[in-house]
């Protein structure tokens, strides 16, 4: 599994909006973060969707976040923008191996431990406990 770069550029986006704890340029923004402002654009419309920012109109334009760091998690984000976090197909609810090897597979559970734990780390890592 790994996490693409827009996801990347997502959080790191947010985290430095919340840090400036006002409204922020998407000048700044992306001098800042080294994020293509193209990205940037497209993920802030996804997070004005969410409710996670707002877009403030003029010459330089920019977000601010209007929802707590604290109560925005990794997970949150991932799963905005990837759609799902999943490691493995059998790892999903409901799925049966696509191996045909469900009743007698050595991994499964591996998998579907992993799976969550991940998901644990990620739900309780927040924006605020990613902030300097």
């Amino acid at each position: 599994m790994q996490l693409n770069i827009t996801t990347d550029y997502a959080i790191r986006s947010l985290i430095y909006i919340a840090e400036k704890d006002r409204e922020v340029s998407r000048r700044d923004i992306c001098s800042a973060t080294k994020i293509p402002e193209n990205y940037l654009y497209k993920l802030m419309a996804k997070f004005r969707e969410c409710g996670y920012v707002e877009a403030v109109r003029g010459i330089d334009g920019g977000y601010k976040l209007i929802v707590d760091p604290k109560d925005i998690s990794v997970f949150d984000i991932v799963t905005l923008v990837e759609g799902s976090i999943n490691i493995n197909r059998c790892a999903l609810d409901g799925r049966e191996c696509s191996k045909d090897g469900h009743g007698n597979c050595k991994v499964h559970a591996f998998y579907v431990g992993l799976q969550g734990s991940i998901e644990k780390i990620l739900r309780k890592t927040t924006l605020k406990s990613l902030m300097r």
